[in-house]
């Protein structure tokens, strides 16, 4: 079996993918969680990145998103979301 070298895009993509804010979490360190990671992976738009973002996030603020509307962008998703972790 041969083993080729680590591929660390393909590792932060999994990352990514997997990336998750705990209840505990606050949000502050989930998005720089998220821009660590996304500086490692190319071919990303803001469309897909917001949504990796979004499906993160937990359910009770998913649940606020869902009174608020989602924004249109992942820089006015990561506002709202600290907006919505002050009042946690």
């Amino acid at each position: 079996m041969k083993i080729g070298p680590y591929n660390t895009i393909s590792d932060a993509e999994h990352q990514l993918c997997h990336l998750s804010m705990t209840d505990t979490k606050h949000v502050n360190k989930y998005v720089v969680e998220f821009h660590h990671i996304t500086c490692q992976v190319h071919g990303y738009g803001d469309g897909a990145l917001q949504q990796l973002f979004y499906q993160g996030l937990p359910d009770h603020i998913k649940a606020e998103i869902s009174y608020i509307g989602k924004p249109s962008t992942l820089s006015d998703m990561q506002t709202l979301m600290q907006l919505i972790d002050v009042h946690y």
